[in-house]
């Protein structure tokens, strides 16, 4: 004759809904996260400015054209050719008279680079355009180690 047991314990099941939960809204906030580092994470050092302003408060209409070298121009994020961005501008401008461009260029960049930059802003029809440039010098990220038994 068997005896059959049966458990009397709790059952125990894992339930996911939370833990999708967790992963969704990490998953929301890396995304939101990659939308807040903008293009100012690019690696360009400003020139300095003695009449530089502080930086307004951003407009909707603001575009940021980052300009590293002169093969290297960034509208946004979108990399992009000089021969580019005459199209680029034209696709993302509604408003010209409403419309900001932001130049961030690095304080060894070629002036002509600018200047090529300058004109094709201007003839998409943007009439306001801001230089990005530090208005004292920036302070190394890594501070420098003094060495003490130099005289």
């Amino acid at each position: 004759m068997r005896i059959h047991s049966r458990r009397t314990g709790p059952n125990i099941a894992f339930n996911m809904a939370p833990l999708v939960d967790v992963v969704f809204l990490l998953i929301v906030f890396f995304i939101m996260l990659l939308n807040f580092s903008d293009v100012l994470s690019r690696k360009i050092d400003l020139p300095l400015a003695d009449a530089a302003k502080p930086e307004q408060e951003r407009t909707p209409a603001e575009l940021i054209i980052t300009i590293q070298n002169e093969n290297s121009l960034f509208l946004g994020h979108q990399p992009l050719s000089l021969r580019q961005l005459g199209t680029a501008l034209q696709e993302r401008i509604q408003d010209p008279a409403r419309t900001t461009v932001t130049l961030r260029g690095d304080e060894n960049l070629p002036y002509q680079t600018l200047q090529l930059v300058m004109e094709q802003v201007a003839l998409s029809g943007v009439s306001r355009i801001h230089f990005a440039a530090y208005m004292e010098p920036p302070a190394p990220l890594i501070p420098e180690a003094h060495d003490e038994t130099a005289p």
